[in-house]
């Protein structure tokens, strides 16, 4: 994944150096496995440099599972997260600016505190390492260790062995588990495996920390049908509801006769406007939940929003009723019910949820939100 122009400029400018080429760090991965020279590869984005600056308020707390660390973070973890990204080698960094300035912190982060210059490149080298066909040569020519969620079935594609690490309390008890005998291991587990490569590195070992591309190795058909947009995204809803993952494709990609292979994104816009109602406890909206209860099997008063979709669609696998259709789905990573019906633009949908979205996600009228749908075909 190439930095664009745009992404480009703004490295250098926060940085001062162009990022590091995915043959060149390959290069230097290949001198460290043949010198028997002790390696890491780290990448530092949003979620570590919020951690590292004391910033994790504004880190989605339902998500801390899914990164494998406590909330709020515990200080020997930060002194654990903080040694690995200043020891590493290799350091990919983030360009994200994000409502905190994520890029320029982390910059003046690593002024601070990096005492050996690392070797900088940006902080998808992971992709391009494995899109360029790197990590399959380092996979198919070296002795390797996969270590993460995903990282059993990973393996197992490649006949090698697997560990499971998803907390950084598991650290040292994966350690112990490793062979003796491995020359690389490919970490894809979070936080714990950006500590886990440093302490491998200490040991006198080569780790790389690549993500969410240990999903690619593990699931490689739903990693190549993904849009490039929603691919991390398809693996990460996937772990935090606990069920396989599936591809995520824009509404315009669908393919005819296969759409129940996909969860479908549907761009739009927020209307928020006069007619945009609200959850009360009025005897009207109780008539209106045993109505829904009825008719669709929603079984809340619910707070609404309409929201303006780039593309009509038709609820085929929706429950319908005279009244109209609905079924659920996901805007901005919130479950919720879609409902559809004739008084409606076709282009229009309204959100039905328990939640007051509007505050929860901190919607204006004509923000651009996301609806994720699960199987629905188009007319």
């Amino acid at each position: 994944m190439p930095l664009s122009p745009r992404l480009r400029k703004r490295y250098i400018e926060i940085y001062g150096t162009e990022p590091a080429h995915q043959k060149q760090v390959y290069e230097m991965i290949l001198e460290a496995l043949n010198n028997k020279t002790p390696l890491s590869l780290i990448r530092a984005g949003d979620i570590v440099t919020l951690t590292l600056s004391d910033k994790s308020r504004f880190i989605r707390p339902e998500v801390f599972d899914f990164l494998g660390i406590s909330y709020p973070p515990p200080a020997e973890l930060v002194d654990k997260l903080h040694h690995a990204i200043v020891e590493a080698t290799i350091l990919g960094v983030t360009t994200f600016k994000g409502r905190t300035g994520i890029a320029e912190q982390l910059k003046a982060y690593l002024d601070e505190n990096c005492e050996a210059e690392p070797l900088l490149t940006h902080s998808f080298i992971n992709d391009d390492l494995y899109d360029d066909g790197f990590l399959n040569k380092l996979i198919n020519n070296y002795r390797v260790v996969f270590i993460g969620r995903a990282a059993p079935l990973a393996a197992a594609r490649y006949g090698c062995e697997g560990f499971v690490l998803d907390h950084w309390t598991n650290v040292d008890e994966v350690k112990e588990k490793l062979p003796s005998e491995w020359d690389l291991a490919l970490v894809g587990a979070g936080i714990p495996g950006r500590i886990l490569c440093n302490e491998l590195r200490r040991q006198g070992k080569v780790a790389i920390e690549i993500g969410h591309i240990m999903d690619a190795l593990a699931y490689p058909n739903v990693w190549a049908m993904s849009d490039k947009a929603y691919r991390r995204q398809a693996f990460k809803n996937a772990q935090l509801e606990e069920r396989e993952p599936r591809p995520m494709i824009r509404a315009t990609a669908v393919i005819p006769g296969e759409i129940k292979k996909y969860i479908i994104i549907y761009p739009g816009t927020a209307v928020l406007d006069k007619d945009t109602h609200f959850a009360t406890n009025s005897r009207k909206n109780n008539r209106l939940r045993k109505k829904l209860k009825r008719l669709f099997g929603i079984d809340f008063i619910p707070y609404t929003l309409d929201i303006d979709l780039n593309q009509e669609l038709n609820i085929e696998n929706a429950t319908k009723s005279r009244y109209g259709s609905a079924c659920p789905a996901k805007l901005s990573g919130t479950k919720v019910f879609i409902y559809q019906n004739n008084n409606l633009s076709p282009k229009t949908v309204r959100v039905l949820s328990e939640e007051n979205l509007i505050e929860k996600l901190n919607l204006k009228h004509g923000d651009r939100v996301s609806l994720e749908v699960d199987g629905i075909n188009l007319e």
